[in-house]
C-alpha cells in the first residue's frame, strides 16, 4: 500500500515551499493513522478484492482497441492520429511499480497511446468490476473532491463518479459499462471525451 500526498497548487503557486519535511509529514499523519487503522482492522473479506476475478483474456483480442479503436481514441482528444496502445508487457523488466503490479494482480488492463504534447490517452480496465464504481459513489460525501457524474450513452444502472470541474487541469473519472468498470485521467474535458467515446463503440 502507498500513501500520496496531493498537492494542487504544486506548479502554479509552489504552495509546499517554505514547509519543512516535518510540517509535511505533521500534517499527514492524521490521514495515514485513519488509513492504516481501518486496514489494520479489516476483515479477511474485506481485503480480498477484487472480490470479482476478471474474465480471463482472449490472446485473440487486443483489449484497448477493443474497448476504443485508435481512430475514435484521436477523434475524443482533437487530434489527427494517435500512436499504438502500449503494450506493458514490452517495458523492460527492471521497471516495476507498485501500480504496475497491483493492476497486473487485479487483472486490470492499462491502456496507453501517445498523442502528442497536448493530449494524454489513457484510461484503465476493470473488466468484470463494475462494482468498484458503486462503491466509490457509495462512499461520496459532503466533502468529497468527487462526485456524482453523468455520461452520454450509459444506461440502466451505470454510473460515473469523477472530480472533474470546468477549469480543472487534471481530472479521474471513474465509470461502469455493462459489468466492467474504467477509469480515465486527463484534462478535464479529455477525460469525459474519452469515456464517452468509449461507451459509444459498446453501443
Amino acid at each position: 500500500m502507498s500513501v500520496m500526498v496531493h498537492d494542487p497548487g504544486f506548479g502554479v503557486g509552489d504552495s509546499l515551499v517554505g514547509s519543512s519535511q516535518e510540517d509535511i509529514f505533521a500534517k499527514l499523519n492524521p490521514a495515514a493513522s485513519a488509513v492504516f487503522s481501518t486496514i489494520a482492522n479489516a476483515t479477511p473479506a474485506q481485503l480480498d478484492w477484487p472480490a470479482t476475478p476478471a474474465r480471463a483474456s482472449d490472446p485473440l483480442v487486443e483489449p484497448c482497441s477493443s474497448f476504443l479503436k485508435a481512430p475514435a481514441l484521436a477523434t475524443a482528444l482533437g487530434v489527427a492520429t494517435v500512436g499504438e496502445y502500449a503494450d506493458s508487457a514490452a517495458l523492460p523488466s527492471d521497471i516495476v511499480s507498485l501500480d504496475s503490479v497491483a493492476l497486473t494482480d487485479a487483472g486490470f488492463v492499462d491502456c496507453f497511446a501517445e498523442a502528442g504534447f497536448d493530449a494524454r490517452a489513457s484510461f484503465v480496465l476493470a473488466l468484470d468490476n463494475a462494482a468498484i464504481v458503486d462503491r466509490i459513489a457509495a462512499g461520496l460525501g459532503p466533502n468529497s473532491d468527487e462526485h456524482l457524474d453523468r455520461l452520454m450513452g450509459q444506461t440502466g444502472s451505470e454510473k460515473a463518479v469523477s472530480n472533474c470541474v470546468a477549469g480543472r487541469p487534471n481530472c479521474d473519472l471513474w465509470f461502469s459499462l455493462g459489468a466492467d468498470a474504467i477509469f480515465v485521467s486527463s484534462i478535464s474535458s479529455d477525460s469525459k471525451a474519452i469515456a464517452q467515446a468509449i461507451i459509444a463503440q459498446a453501443r
